[in-house]
């Protein structure tokens, strides 16, 4: 997924502002999914989202202290900002899937 398609997708949400709600964050989420999985419904997409990429991402931030994608035990590439945010958010994403 490009990098640009993201930020447009947050800007959308997000209305522009620095900071993003949780709850804006919550609704990027079926956004993405349907933008990175073109193939699958927007459900079928929205849980690969989060069980093939947001979980296993949230479980390697929580579970060691490093914050970048290269000191951690994944593929996936992430910047601090991300790992920031799945640090924080990690948690309440998996009780909500």
């Amino acid at each position: 997924m490009e990098k640009k398609r993201l930020d447009l997708i947050f800007c959308q949400v997000n209305k522009h502002k620095p900071n993003m709600a949780f709850e804006n964050f919550l609704s990027c989420l079926p956004k993405i999914a349907e933008f990175k999985f073109t193939d699958k419904s927007r459900i079928d997409a929205l849980h690969l989202l989060i069980h093939d990429y947001l979980l296993p991402l949230s479980e390697s931030v929580t579970a060691q202290r490093a914050f970048t994608s290269k000191e951690l035990n994944t593929d996936l590439e992430f910047d601090e900002l991300v790992s920031m945010l799945l640090k924080n958010v990690g948690s309440v994403l998996l009780e909500i899937y």
